[in-house]
């Protein structure tokens, strides 16, 4: 059974979980933050994951930000903001010509 993001339940308790995996980014990521002197990791970190996430949800939905926001559990006006907020575009669909 897939869910909404494409990952099965099953392959995912077959290879990692969840955690184990954003434990791992995290970690990569925190290495090579702290190596460069970086400061704010905490909200370097969760803007990332939470422009990740609201843009896959987003084109699951298919743009539908009322969808979108009850898949991720915000009320619209608060995903319209983080989607202002975090720069997120849909991409333009090209006209095609007759």
């Amino acid at each position: 059974m897939k869910g909404t993001l494409g990952v099965s339940q099953k392959s995912l308790q077959q290879d990692e979980t969840l955690e184990e995996s954003l434990e791992a980014k995290v970690a990569e990521f925190a290495n090579r933050m702290t190596q460069c002197g970086a400061r704010n990791l905490h909200s370097l970190l969760i803007r990332a994951v939470e422009k990740s996430l609201i843009t896959k949800i987003l084109i699951e939905m298919k743009w539908n930000q009322v969808q979108a926001a009850h898949v991720l559990g915000l009320n619209r006006n608060t995903l319209r903001t983080k989607i202002r907020d975090l720069r997120i575009h849909r991409p333009k669909v090209e006209e095609k010509t007759p």
